[in-house]
């Protein structure tokens, strides 16, 4: 337990711990793909309560399902600023990467259906 404990480096970034919270989706964005307040609480309750590391989400470059947080213009970017676990004076015990996550197969099998429907 003692090593999981324990501070440690991923390149430049000092962690706390080796706790880390994985990237989630929660389709839980607007309807514009921009992150919410409410998504904001919920990143800060796991850097409050200590993980070392908080990979936010699972966000989209695409329109893919509902209410799912999109990274593709200016406003859905900075509409995650909020959400970012390190503000508020958390850092440096949360960094707030998120997993990037093109639509490339959704949307080829979107065509592929067209294509097949004539």
């Amino acid at each position: 337990m003692t090593r999981v404990l324990s501070p440690t480096r991923i390149g430049p970034l000092a962690l706390p711990n080796r706790l880390a919270v994985a990237p989630m989706t929660r389709v839980s964005a607007t309807a514009e793909g921009h992150a919410t307040e409410r998504m904001a609480r919920y990143y800060a309750r796991f850097a409050e309560r200590g993980f070392g590391l908080v990979i936010t989400e699972g966000i989209y470059t695409d329109q893919g399902y509902a209410h799912q947080p999109r990274l593709s213009d200016r406003a859905q970017a900075l509409a995650w600023r909020p959400a970012a676990p390190a503000r508020d004076g958390l850092a440096p015990r949360a960094f707030d990467p998120a997993l990037l996550s093109p639509l490339g197969d959704l949307k080829a099998a979107e065509f592929e259906t067209a294509d097949a429907s004539g």
